[in-house]
């Protein structure tokens, strides 16, 4: 198998425009489509915001909310073995560019 990480898994919650979304991509490719302000901008945010902090919107949690948060699983092969990281993403009113926690399978 070719090293590199794919997508496994994303949460999101009360960020931008979106309340709640879970989505189980298991490595496949995404196809997003929709009617114009249905956040499929702030979804590819959310996806790229951990990852990237250029990314990140100056305003990421929901009007209304406290927090939001972004958790992302990576999975695939480094170097021949097996890995699989979290990346959780936290947002607060006094931190809005986010608290970013990495953890592999050890922890």
């Amino acid at each position: 198998m070719k090293d590199g990480l794919r997508f496994k898994s994303i949460d999101i919650e009360h960020f931008k425009g979106i309340t709640k979304r879970t989505l189980e991509i298991d490595g496949r490719s995404l196809l997003i489509f929709g009617k114009n302000k249905t956040f499929k901008s702030s979804f590819i945010q959310a996806l790229l915001s951990p990852l990237d902090v250029k990314i990140r919107p100056s305003v990421p949690i929901q009007e209304g909310e406290e927090r939001a948060s972004i958790i992302m699983k990576l999975a695939g092969t480094q170097r021949g073995v097996e890995e699989e990281y979290t990346c959780e993403l936290y947002f607060s009113p006094k931190n809005q560019k986010g608290r970013l926690v990495l953890t592999n399978k050890l922890g």
